[in-house]
């Protein structure tokens, strides 16, 4: 058990189950696992809403080979990720940033910290690479989850007096298309679906019987290839995933299934279309 010192969240790690450690494990709220997305992103997680076969913190090959003296740490990573596995959001998508914005799916639990965890140092954070928990994020989640034993909230940290930007016209839009199958070294294209910038566009990929191994490609205003992408998870298997912010530019998203070997899928898109 990991239990935090400030909040009553634990993490508990079931060593019981490491031969199983799959996205379909039920035995278990979420599973960690290593992947290989070529640099793609240091780690990804999922947020508390999300179908078990969503919840899963992937950490790309790369989080193990970082410089011991630099910044940059798995710890670090793992603690910006985890962020998300209880429910919370990139500090920088609120307009105090200036920069980086992602949607409006979010509420205020606290005011702006530029300083957060969650806050991409890029995106006019004034925190750095070493991703470490501030006071605010402290008692963010003590008042969203309750207090560790010992730990006294700052009541006036977690009023969050600024209300989000108002939601868009026209909310996310599901489409899932099932029983599909593709050859080996075929291709399969899905859309275009129009998507607005500054939203968040998600597309999932799930096995059927015998999938075999289908690769997921997706790219903005065009069609992806297999040297030009946005997304391309790159694992083994037929389940992929692939969560991406809406570019300034961007107007619509293009999907493709390869068959690296014979493959049946079902494949799910959710985007944020215009009126």
């Amino acid at each position: 058990m990991y239990p935090l010192t400030f909040t009553k969240t634990h993490f508990i790690y079931v060593g019981g189950e490491d031969d199983s450690c799959t996205a379909s494990n039920p035995n278990v709220v979420f599973d960690v696992r290593p992947v290989n997305v070529n640099g793609q992103y240091l780690a990804r997680a999922f947020f508390p809403n999300e179908q078990r076969s969503s919840r899963n913190v992937l950490v790309d090959n790369s989080s193990f080979q970082l410089d011991p003296n630099g910044k940059l740490s798995l710890r670090g990573i793992l603690r910006h990720e985890l962020g998300h596995t209880i429910g919370f959001r990139h500090e920088h998508t609120r307009p105090d940033s200036g920069a980086c914005f992602e949607d409006n799916n979010w509420r205020p639990l606290t005011s702006y910290d530029a300083f957060s965890v969650m806050h991409y140092p890029q995106c006019n954070g004034k925190g750095d690479w070493a991703l470490t928990l501030t006071n605010i994020d402290n008692n963010g989640a003590a008042c969203l989850y309750g207090p560790a034993q010992g730990f006294t909230i700052d009541t006036s940290i977690c009023q969050g007096p600024e209300e989000p930007p108002g939601p868009i016209a026209c909310g996310p839009k599901t489409e899932t298309v099932v029983g599909q199958s593709v050859a080996k070294n075929a291709e399969q294209t899905y859309g275009p679906f129009v998507v607005v910038p500054g939203t968040l566009v998600e597309v999932v990929m799930h096995g059927e019987a015998n999938p075999g191994d289908p690769d997921l490609y997706v790219r903005f205003n065009q069609d992806p290839t297999t040297t030009a992408y946005d997304c391309r998870p790159y694992l083994s298997g037929a389940e992929e995933k692939c969560v991406l912010d809406v570019p300034t530019n961007g107007t619509a998203v293009h999907v493709k299934v390869r068959g690296y070997s014979a493959a049946h899928f079902n494949l799910t898109v959710t985007h944020t279309p215009t009126h």
